[in-house]
């Protein structure tokens, strides 16, 4: 027991004299000290002006779009499930009609948003790229 409290001694000694050469350095050398606010403004410095901001502002849109329309796609299939619904039970009830004009707007609804979606997706991750290169 107490040749570990002697280990430990010796070590928060070295690591005292660490500290104390390092801060030496670091005033010889005329540098700040390191805290959280001189980091996150040599990140906004160093790390941002490398990186395409119209790239990376374009991406984060294109990702808000594919976002909402990720929720608007169930919605829209949802209508277009009623309408085909009501459209068997129009049928079932001996009432004649054009079921592709009733369906076909709902379906094509549900075609562009999934489409839109696909290609977002892509954008996305294109953009995104191209701002982390």
């Amino acid at each position: 027991l107490g040749m570990h409290r002697k280990l430990i001694a010796k070590a928060q000694r070295i690591n005292a004299e660490r500290l104390v050469e390092s801060d030496a350095s670091r005033a010889a050398a005329g540098q700040e000290d390191v805290n959280v606010a001189s980091s996150m403004k040599l990140l906004r410095q160093e790390v941002f002006s490398l990186c395409p901001l119209h790239y990376l502002l374009t991406g984060m849109v294109a990702s808000f779009v594919l976002t909402v329309m990720t929720f608007c796609v169930p919605h829209v299939q949802g209508q277009l499930v009623d309408a085909a619904v009501d459209a068997m039970t129009r049928r079932q009830h001996g009432e004649t009609f054009d079921e592709m004009a009733v369906i076909m707007p709902k379906l094509s609804v549900v075609a562009a948003l999934t489409i839109s979606s696909y290609l977002c997706e892509i954008l996305v991750g294109i953009l995104f790229a191209i701002s982390r290169h």
